[in-house]
């Protein structure tokens, strides 16, 4: 078990600090050694002290990075992960710290938690405002962040509980819109922790789980509450993930051709065509017996395709091997690093981010769900 400490930001005179890319850089590095370490640490004063330094880096990044976008993608960066470990502190002391004489706990003369029972380095009112950050929802957590950084605001403690208080109450359709709250947040979330972990990238390949008919419509038997709508996928952080000269392949249903060019624009790519895929089985449907698939093209930037050369048609003999199928192609005519945004198999050369999501849990059945 590492016991040493998470590596801090240089502190000194503003003029000696790292240009922005290199600060950036180094920010994303202590998120990443920051995640790592809260899985191995058991003391409750190594987590707190991390989450102290995590907070003076914060203020750092406040005087050291001028532009607005820069900074805030920074600080946010290292302020989920400070209520990452604020959580693992909150459920630690919910667990681990005696509460009983039913007062305030963040009282020391009502009976609640004493100031010599917490662990050094964490006050009361902290112990009161983690409990209560630990005790939110893993999917009301996610869907703070996600909405957030949507709206490119502060993460910050106060938002989240704030956040935590405005939650519906429990009822019948509550578990569901929490799975598909969660499931938005998820991948979210993934494509936060790939770009802090990855280099931008070259080709993205979206095949999303689209949400068919309406809320009337099951859409032909899909468990809707585990699909994304048009709207929800167009909120979707793609853009920081992917390079300033990239494509982007999105498979899509015939249903939803029409809202793709503005949904390519919302992750910050230009529609430029369509592939076709050809299918052995036909899918039933009121007037074609629909065999094929289609696979849209957004450019960002300039770049064109490596082998131009390649007819806009293949067949596509089995869906058993079709993510293999599909990515050989689009090594073929489009630029690396590759990234396959709701993959769950990685290939050579490839990054998968479904393997970050989340286990959807249905209420109504007890019964785990891969998304």
């Amino acid at each position: 078990m590492s016991t040493q400490p998470l590596q801090t930001i240089p502190t000194g005179p503003l003029d000696r600090l790292p240009a922005a890319a290199r600060m950036i850089e180094a920010v994303k590095a202590v998120y990443r050694e920051g995640r790592r370490e809260l899985d191995v640490r058991s003391e409750p004063e190594d987590v707190a002290a991390d989450r102290d330094r995590v907070a003076a880096m914060e203020e750092v990044l406040k005087r050291a990075l001028r532009d607005r976008e820069e900074r805030l993608y920074a600080q946010n960066l290292l302020a989920e992960l400070r209520l990452h470990q604020e959580r693992w502190l909150g459920k630690w002391l919910a667990d681990n710290v005696n509460h009983s004489g039913g007062g305030d706990r963040r009282s020391s003369t009502r009976g609640g938690t004493a100031a010599r029972d917490l662990p050094d380095g964490i006050s009361k009112n902290q112990s009161s405002a983690f409990q209560r950050l630990a005790a939110m929802p893993d999917a009301a957590f996610d869907r703070y962040l996600s909405d957030a950084r949507d709206a490119r605001k502060e993460i910050t403690t106060a938002g989240a509980l704030k956040f935590s208080i405005g939650q519906p109450t429990k009822s019948p359709s509550a578990p569901r819109r929490a799975v598909r709250h969660s499931l938005i947040g998820s991948v979210s979330s993934a494509l936060r922790r790939i770009r802090a972990e990855h280099p931008r990238f070259g080709t993205v390949f979206v095949d999303p789980p689209w949400k068919a008919g309406t809320d009337g419509d099951d859409g032909g038997g899909a468990d809707q509450h585990l699909t994304l709508s048009v709207e929800e996928l167009a909120r979707l952080p793609v853009s920081e993930v992917a390079a300033e000269d990239s494509h982007l392949h999105l498979l899509v249903p015939d249903e939803f051709l029409f809202d793709c060019p503005p949904l390519l624009s919302a992750w910050g790519f230009t529609y430029r065509g369509v592939f076709v895929w050809t299918t052995p089985e036909t899918m039933p449907g009121s007037f074609w017996r629909v065999a094929h698939v289609c696979m849209v093209l957004g450019v960002r930037g300039s770049r064109s395709f490596s082998d131009r050369s390649i007819q806009s048609w293949a067949e596509l003999r089995t869906r058993q091997h079709r993510a293999e199928v599909v990515r050989s192609l689009l090594r073929q005519v489009s630029p690396g690093p590759y990234l396959d945004l709701f993959g769950r198999r990685a290939g050579a050369g490839w990054v998968c981010g479904g393997s970050d999501l989340v286990l959807a849990r249905f209420a109504t059945s007890g019964e785990e769900q891969r998304v």
